[in-house]
């Protein structure tokens, strides 16, 4: 359950390469409880991750605005 939801930022990245375009809003979530997953055949994992602790392969647009060292100010 979110508790706390409050955008940070946004990315615009094009992966021409690929023919992607991806507008990106990323949000800072505070929540509690453990995650559901409520399709379960359309996912292979579902879960709370720390921003440093992401797995990979990381979403386009999440990697990029990590490696511009982007951290959220609280």
């Amino acid at each position: 359950m979110a508790t706390s939801v409050e955008p940070t930022t946004w990315t615009d990245d094009v992966f021409a390469d690929a023919g992607l375009h991806f507008v990106t809003l990323h949000v800072a979530v505070e929540a509690e409880g453990e995650p559901e997953a409520r399709e379960p055949h359309k996912i292979a994992e579902w879960g709370w991750f720390d921003r440093d602790a992401l797995p990979e392969p990381l979403f386009g647009p999440v990697a990029a605005l990590l490696a511009t060292g982007w951290s959220p100010s609280r």
